[in-house]
């Protein structure tokens, strides 16, 4: 008989019931779901003589679409589609093809996008099913990092430096208390005002399993914000560093510092006995509000620390967004008149940075975007706050310093975050920490 034949699963989904259908074995702990396997091994020898059953590579032709959780059932009878069921069907066939070929081709993949579009004719007008498949397949079955050379997307930018930091830490909660948790976080998140209260207590609460997966594999950060979105928030993010480094109030310990080592920086800056018009440009708002002060310390640190920046390269990218290149600080902030698109904008690399809208007239604000792999991850209000998610998202997302910016981020780490690891500094890095330090000193003597 056919049920004797084949091997039953059942994935346990976020409303809690169960979705069963025919197919293989299949172990996916990385995206937190639980599978129950049934049936008789020895069902592959007798599947193997139905002739009449066409098949791509191992795949059954047409593939076997299953049930899914009831909202998403209602939405697919109500012909439409929420975001949230598009990522869900996605995850679901994704595992459930894994189980069939370990590695998916794309040819794969169009199969069970045409059997899905087949069953559900009105999803053909809304998503390219077959890509999305075909990224999620990848990320299911990507090698870790000891297996294989770091993707190619980071390959290109990567330094010796990681973030592992501390040791991954032990998953404390069980199977069943962690899917609750990530589900409760799922259904706070499609909520039109979220409770952040309830968020940050249940990402404290999975944070541990959520650590160890990011740090498992090399993951792009689109991926991680898909499974947990509220690392879009900049609350969050502050939380999860604190997480990551065992401590309380890294924020306020980053603000306090800066706020003293920002006069030594530029009372440094003013001593240089060279300037040239980098220097003279940065030092150009010294006076004025506390966030011209603070972009000119932060335009000075940058220019004494990230020497191996190609200043005729930078200049070329700002033409292209309608920036005027004296006005950037490259590979650290891009500063763009309202108007140019996220899009537009984005620096050609794939480490984090910031993009400044200004108003032409300087009549409003300026307003910040932290951009992470050229997407934008979220917006903040000063620019104070932007460094320090600039900084945080290194840690949060396990992304390494920028080769021609590390010593501006070890700057930070050592000496605003007061993060101490046993790393080597370069001669260029000592020589300028210790005379803004002198500063420094100057600068207490005074008070």
């Amino acid at each position: 008989p056919a049920s004797t034949s084949e091997s039953t699963i059942i994935l346990s989904e976020s409303d809690g019931s169960d979705t069963a259908f025919s197919t293989g074995k299949v172990k996916n702990k990385a995206w937190g779901r639980s599978a129950i396997l049934t049936g008789d091994d020895s069902a592959s020898s007798s599947s193997s003589k139905n002739s009449t059953q066409k098949m791509c590579s191992k795949i059954p032709d047409p593939f076997p679409i299953p049930t899914f959780r009831k909202e998403t059932e209602n939405n697919f009878q109500a012909k439409k589609i929420a975001d949230d069921d598009r990522k869900y069907v996605v995850r679901t066939l994704a595992t459930v093809l894994c189980t069939y070929v370990q590695n998916p081709s794309m040819r794969d993949c169009d199969l069970v996008a045409r059997s899905l579009v087949a069953a559900h004719p009105f999803l053909k007008q809304h998503h390219s099913w077959k890509t999305f498949l075909y990224t999620k397949c990848q990320n299911i079955n990507r090698p870790s990092a000891e297996q294989t050379k770091l993707p190619s997307k980071r390959a290109k930018y990567v330094t010796t430096r990681k973030h592992p930091y501390p040791s991954i830490p032990a998953v404390a909660d069980d199977d069943v208390s962690y899917e609750r948790s990530v589900n409760r976080l799922n259904q706070e998140s499609r909520k039109p005002k979220p409770d952040m209260k309830i968020a940050k207590e249940l990402m404290g609460r999975t944070f541990p399993r959520r650590r160890k997966w990011i740090l498992e594999q090399e993951r792009l950060v689109v991926d991680i914000c898909d499974e947990y979105s509220f690392l879009k928030v900049q609350g969050i993010i502050s939380s999860e560093l604190d997480c990551i480094l065992n401590t309380e109030n890294t924020r306020n310990i980053f603000e306090e510092n800066w706020k003293k080592w920002e006069p030594a920086i530029i009372g440094y800056a003013n001593a240089s006995k060279s300037k040239p018009a980098a220097l003279k440009y940065a030092l150009r708002d010294v006076t004025g509000d506390s966030e011209k002060v603070t972009l000119t310390a932060l335009r000075c640190l940058a220019y004494f620390l990230a020497t191996k920046i190609h200043k005729r390269g930078d200049a070329e990218k700002a033409k292209k967004t309608s920036t005027l290149p004296e006005m950037d600080i490259p590979y650290i902030l891009n500063e763009i008149l309202r108007g140019v698109s996220i899009e537009e904008c984005c620096m050609d690399i794939n480490h984090p940075h910031i993009i400044r809208f200004i108003d032409a007239d300087n009549e409003i604000p300026a307003n910040y975007i932290i951009i992470v792999e050229k997407q934008a991850l979220l917006q903040c209000s000063s620019l104070l706050a932007a460094i320090f998610v600039l900084f945080a998202v290194h840690y949060v997302f396990n992304m390494e310093y920028f080769t021609k910016v590390k010593d501006f981020y070890l700057f930070l780490q050592n000496k605003l975050f007061d993060i101490k690891d046993a790393v080597s500094f370069s001669a260029s890095y000592i020589n300028v920490t210790s005379s803004i330090e002198c500063y420094l000193d100057q600068e207490a003597l005074q008070e």
